[in-house]
This record gives structure tokens, sequence and C-alpha cells, in this order.
């Protein structure tokens, strides 16, 4: 597996998306790359957020991570990580989702991450 560097703030999302908070491994002593490779994890990172995507639903092999490798690292939802998922911008008949330019709803109450529905995409980063 393997996790790819985006020289980017801004992270696009699609399908269901665990998400970690970096300083959160780094809270933990665990680097991006020393946990990825040890749990043997894919995804993209920023150096700030590290994403892991699942096309399936439920995501089962996310919920795996989150029960079997953050929650008995100490971990918690919300404080660690978060899991959000794509809103689909084109539905039935050529209508656009009426979220266009606003957060993910799943993420609304979450301090430490902003994003936004765009029509080219659903849009994640770090708050400052």
């Amino acid at each position: 597996m393997a996790i790819h560097f985006i020289d980017s703030d801004k992270i696009d999302i699609t399908f269901t998306n665990l998400i970690i908070n970096v300083s959160s491994l780094n809270k933990y002593g665990l680097s991006v790359n020393d946990f990825s490779v040890e749990n043997n994890l894919w995804g993209k990172t920023n150096g700030k957020l590290l994403v892991m995507t699942e096309m399936n639903e439920p995501a089962w092999e996310l919920q795996k991570i989150i029960d079997t490798i953050l929650i008995p690292k100490g971990f918690v939802f919300e404080r660690d990580f978060v899991v959000a998922f794509e809103q689909l911008i084109h539905g039935a008949g050529n209508s656009i989702t009426c979220l266009i330019n606003q957060e993910l709803p799943e993420l609304l109450e979450i301090d430490w991450i902003s994003s936004e529905i765009k029509m080219n995409g659903n849009f994640i980063w770090l708050k400052n």
C-alpha cells in the first residue's frame, strides 16, 4: 500500500473517507510514514491530514482501521479522526445539489477541519 503526498492545503475527497488529524498521530509519537507502513495503510496526505478512501458502503475496511488500529492506540472519534462522505454534486434529471458552497454536513461541528462542496468536487482542509 502507499500514501501519496498532495502539495496543497485542500484535499479532494470522494466516496467514504477516514480522515486523521496528523497532529494527533504526532501526539502519539507517530509519523504518517511510520504509521502507514506499520499498518499497511493507503491514502493521501498533505502533511496535515491523512485521508483513506473506500468505495464500498458500508466502508468495512475503514471501520476495521478504526476498530483495530485507532481506538486501541487511544485515538478518539471527532478529536483525532472523523469519517466523511462525498456529497454528490449532480443528481437525477441533471439537478445540482442544494449543498453547493456549503460544508460537508458531518464536519460542521468538528473544530479542526473545514470543508466545502464545490461544483468541481468536495474539499477538506485543516483549520488554522
